[in-house]
């Protein structure tokens, strides 16, 4: 289904345009009556068609179309006329609108310029949805509610974690999802401080790995896979990228699972990717044979506080129907830098260095080029 916004401070017309809309599988999301409202729905709702009035209180279409494309130059607008503002509606394109209706014309030709408009301007529909629908924020469970706020956690209090809540947490994760049953994974939990302080060395120097109660090496594990296979009559045609992929899958489906569950007993914590920064050393550090590698790194403790879950993309640029669909990606992107923005800002860390920048100085240049190399010695190929 496809989504719109209207402003207008004909209300009679905004009606009017909304119900032949929802006969042509096109949702309307919101409605306004003046070009103030007209920014503030379009972040809102990152709608396919924004319809716009041309008279309005205070700020007029004109002024609503420029400030709205300026925020987005990719926004899909089309003006509500009158028939005597044909040559203002004309001077709307002129400056970025997409087309213009005349709210005065019958019935009739209003559905099939609204037709013809929909035809014109939205080039991939989305999947139908159900008419009886209820919006996205009234569906809640306690899972979802620990997603959201879920955040990075790097301080810890002195509060100890019992062996059977760490045992508890990570049982319970390993009923995640698992390629054919084959569990190939293995959990390392370390306390030992000398040994934490060694991997935080070699994670690049994070020294929240040295300071928490706990740590769990999540481990993509052929080692066990390959004995159970021999047990079993067999040999593990291992050396491939089928099986590599599958391990590291495993163990990643299983440390998030462990992460949920941590959570949801008031523990905190955080993924560490540095582990992979040497990770012949890491397996030497933690006897790893071969056939095993850590894949990342788990702290786990009693947060000292918790910080602010950070804001995601906006969905609308991740979730595709049936195919997968042109996005408006610079308005997204440019969307997305201003939340995250925003949040650095209310927690005194504004930087101002937008998402997107930060990603180009971090992703122009390939990372961990020795990794190949490094899990082939730890039996695992991914040509």
């Amino acid at each position: 289904m496809n989504t719109a916004i209207i402003v207008d401070d004909d209300k009679l017309i905004c009606r009017l345009v909304a119900s032949i809309l929802r006969t042509m599988d096109c949702e309307v999301m919101g409605t306004g009556e003046m070009g103030t409202e007209v920014l503030p729905l379009y972040r809102e709702h990152m709608p396919d068609l924004v319809l716009l009035g041309i008279n309005m209180p205070k700020v007029n279409g004109m002024e609503a179309l420029k400030d709205l494309l300026d925020e987005y130059p990719n926004a899909q607008v089309v003006m509500l006329t009158d028939l005597a503002d044909v040559a203002i509606a004309e001077a709307t394109i002129a400056a970025g609108a997409k087309d213009f209706l005349h709210k005065d014309s019958g019935m009739q030709d209003l559905r099939g310029n609204i037709e013809r408009v929909l035809r014109k301007i939205i080039k991939t529909p989305r999947a139908p949805s159900d008419s009886g629908a209820v919006p996205v924020e009234d569906y809640t469970s306690n899972l979802m509610d620990i997603l959201k706020r879920r955040a990075s956690v790097r301080s810890f209090t002195d509060r100890h974690v019992p062996d059977a809540m760490v045992r508890a947490v990570l049982s319970a994760a390993q009923h995640a999802p698992t390629s054919s049953n084959m569990q190939a994974y293995s959990f390392v939990v370390v306390r030992d401080d000398e040994t934490k302080l060694k991997l935080a060395e070699l994670a690049g120097g994070q020294g929240h790995v040295a300071q928490c109660p706990v740590f769990v090496a999540i481990c993509a594990d052929i080692h066990r896979l390959e004995d159970a296979i021999a047990t079993g009559g067999g040999s593990l045609a291992k050396g491939h990228m089928e099986m590599s992929l599958v391990a590291t899958i495993d163990a990643a489906l299983v440390g998030m699972s462990a992460s949920l569950v941590a959570e949801s007993l008031e523990l905190g914590g955080c993924m560490i990717g540095g582990m992979r920064n040497q990770p012949e050393d890491v397996a030497q550090v933690l006897g790893l044979p071969d056939g095993v590698f850590v894949a990342f790194g788990m702290t786990l403790g009693f947060p000292t506080d918790r910080p602010p879950s950070k804001p995601r993309y906006p969905d609308v640029g991740v979730i595709h129907w049936e195919r997968y669909e042109e996005k408006p990606l610079a308005d997204l992107h440019q969307t997305y830098n201003a939340s995250l923005e925003a949040q650095k800002r209310e927690t005194s860390r504004a930087d101002g260095v937008p998402w997107t920048e930060r990603l180009a100085k971090s992703f122009s240049e390939p990372k961990r080029l020795n990794l190949k190399g490094a899990l082939h010695n730890l039996g695992y190929d991914f040509d």
